[in-house]
């Protein structure tokens, strides 16, 4: 119990009968005044809160008065800006009659907060082999005090920004990354795109990666003779720096081509893991694909790939599922299953499509 005193002609005791604590920026508390005589309490009693600036008073009750009363009780809830600076701030209670004020105040501490959040307001629906990939980020200090960081970003450069920025409190400031994409023997592919922001004094970076699906130029022709081309590699990075070691490490397999002389079944895998987010140095992510066609009319897409729906919707979703497709002369249909990568806020997706070929524009269902 904290107990505050104020003095006027008559003897009158106000007292806060809760203690908030430290107040979070952006949040609200309650104040409780009890206000206690031992006579009656002079008639008219105005008491009013005073709060620092841009702090608001969210709600408040006023008792109500009986006759002869020896004790009310105030209380008001109070909201504090999100972005209110750490420190001691002071709330007024003031309690007016006839006789004259009795002032209140009450000491409140704003907790120090620490928070650098980066959003993707900008991004292409998907590039080509040889373009330049831009990709812009918003970095924002949403904490409640001055922030240095620093930026850097695994792939590509970061355009016209320095290595470190200052950002007071609610400020926030654009960012955007750079990368040649480069030219593959894929027709289609993904690339990704990330930051890093290190916080001056602070242990964990904050990372944001998106991907973006790459196409090839030109349609590269498929190898004539009979054979099933198949790459593999690894790769393995090791650092320490005092007493902590960081060890990355992936393996690649892919191949695709034909798996008969008369060019009727064809297959395309990658296989590729495991993710080393956690290592800035690597990146990458695992990806596990098959794509399989029989004469370019039955399709079937397993494990990760990007599903292609409709032209309404949006061009493309990296995600692992099953997806089949099948052509008729005057019919088709696709049914998939997917559940998307990398967004975590998105649920799983089920779906299907029917086309029916008409004299004219073919239908879709």
């Amino acid at each position: 119990m904290i107990d505050l005193r104020g003095v006027c002609q008559s003897p009158i005791l106000v007292t806060l009968s809760n203690s908030p604590g430290k107040v979070v920026p952006g949040g609200h508390f309650t104040l409780f005044f009890d206000v206690k005589s031992d006579s009656a309490l002079p008639d008219p009693l105005d008491g009013n809160i005073v709060l620092p600036e841009k702090w608001s008073l969210l709600s408040q009750r006023i008792p109500v008065r009986i006759a002869g009363q020896k004790q009310l009780r105030y209380f008001f809830v109070i909201g504090t800006p999100s972005d209110c600076k750490a420190g001691e701030f002071m709330v007024r209670f003031k309690l007016s009659s006839n006789q004259g004020q009795t002032t209140a105040q009450v000491p409140l501490s704003i907790q120090e907060t620490r928070k650098i959040e980066v959003f993707v307001v900008s991004q292409p629906g998907f590039v080509k082999e040889g373009d330049t990939l831009r990709v812009t980020y918003l970095v924002q200090n949403s904490g409640n005090r001055t922030e240095k960081v620093f930026l850097k970003t695994n792939r590509g450069k970061i355009e016209n920004v320095q290595d470190s920025l200052t950002l007071e409190p609610g400020a926030k400031t654009k960012v955007t990354v750079l990368q040649i994409i480069p030219v593959t023997e894929n027709n289609a592919w993904q690339c990704s795109s990330d930051v890093t922001i290190n916080v001056a004094g602070a242990g964990q970076p904050v990372y944001q990666v998106v991907t973006i699906p790459v196409f090839s130029s030109k349609i590269r022709k498929i190898d004539p003779y009979f054979r099933f081309p198949v790459e593999a590699g690894g790769g393995y990075l090791s650092y320490q720096y005092g007493d902590k070691k960081m060890v990355a490490y992936q393996y690649a397999v892919s191949g695709k081509g034909f798996l008969d002389q008369k060019e009727k079944h064809y297959a395309d895998f990658t296989v590729r893991g495991p993710n080393q987010f956690a290592f800035p140095a690597i990146g990458g992510y695992d990806q596990y694909s098959l794509e399989y066609n029989y004469k370019k009319k039955a399709f079937i897409s397993a494990g990760d790939y990007i599903l292609q729906l409709s032209s309404l919707m949006e061009f493309g979703r990296f995600g692992r599922g099953l997806k089949v497709e099948q052509q008729f002369r005057k019919t088709a249909y696709t049914v998939f299953y997917q559940k998307a990568r990398f967004y975590p806020n998105q649920k799983e997706s089920v779906g299907g499509r029917f086309v029916y070929k008409t004299g004219g524009l073919p239908a879709l269902l």
